[in-house]
């Protein structure tokens, strides 16, 4: 094993030890696409990538043995740690993940773009919208909304391609109308924003959304800052 292998190693085999010793027997790791971007310019991108991924499996083998690792939404950036032994789950913790009665909210349908989106390019039209989803649940209705200006799809290349590394500052509306589930907006009492990355958004984005989406400022606004929580801490 080289020197570069044997300090990767060590670094996952001293946090998985450690976890292992307190009771976790499995990890979920996401964020594995940053390696190679992190190899770029530095020599053989692809190699060091294999490195990494090589001493990662490596110490799952040694410290959780019969258990695989799970990799989970490469783009994401948080690591997951669990303990799924028959008997030895944390019936309290779990609790805090699911509604009063036992069960889990679920979308009824495919995230679908909201009507203004359908026929704007949110990547590439100088900084004019933002790319905005919405589905329904069993209580609510749900709009996720995404600057993606500055990188988009290349048909030449078939790869996406970063055009703008500084991408001008957009505005945007979230309607009740975006959730075609026919709410009537004076129905609605309550918003709950759950806001990711919170940078030069100004103050209370949460009532920005509310007063732009036509609602009356009568209702009660709330913004959630826990970076890739903040929708499931909404919820």
């Amino acid at each position: 094993m080289c020197n570069l292998n044997i300090k990767v190693f060590s670094f996952y085999d001293e946090l998985h030890s450690y976890l292992a010793s307190a009771g976790i027997n499995g990890v979920k790791v996401d964020v594995q696409n940053i390696l190679e971007t992190l190899g770029t310019c530095h020599g053989g991108r692809v190699k060091l990538t294999r490195k990494y991924h090589q001493a990662l499996e490596a110490s799952i083998s040694k410290n959780y043995p019969g258990n695989g690792i799970i990799s989970c939404m490469i783009s994401h950036n948080t690591d997951g740690l669990y303990s799924d032994k028959p008997g030895h789950h944390n019936f309290n913790l779990l609790k805090k993940l699911v509604l009063p009665n036992g069960s889990i909210l679920r979308t009824k349908l495919p995230g679908r773009p909201t009507r203004d989106c359908l026929f704007s390019d949110p990547t590439r039209d100088k900084y004019d919208s933002l790319l905005k989803i919405w589905n329904l649940n069993d209580y609510n209705g749900v709009v996720g909304v995404f600057n993606c200006q500055g990188a988009g799809w290349c048909k030449v290349e078939k790869t996406n391609l970063i055009h703008d590394v500084q991408p001008g500052t957009i505005t945007g509306f979230i309607r009740s109308e975006d959730i075609e589930a026919n709410v009537d907006p004076a129905l609605v009492q309550e918003v709950f924003f759950g806001n990711v990355l919170s940078a030069n958004l100004g103050q209370a984005p949460a009532r920005q959304a509310t007063l732009g989406a036509g609602l009356p400022n009568t209702v009660v606004c709330t913004t959630v800052n826990k970076v890739c929580a903040s929708g499931m801490k909404r919820l």
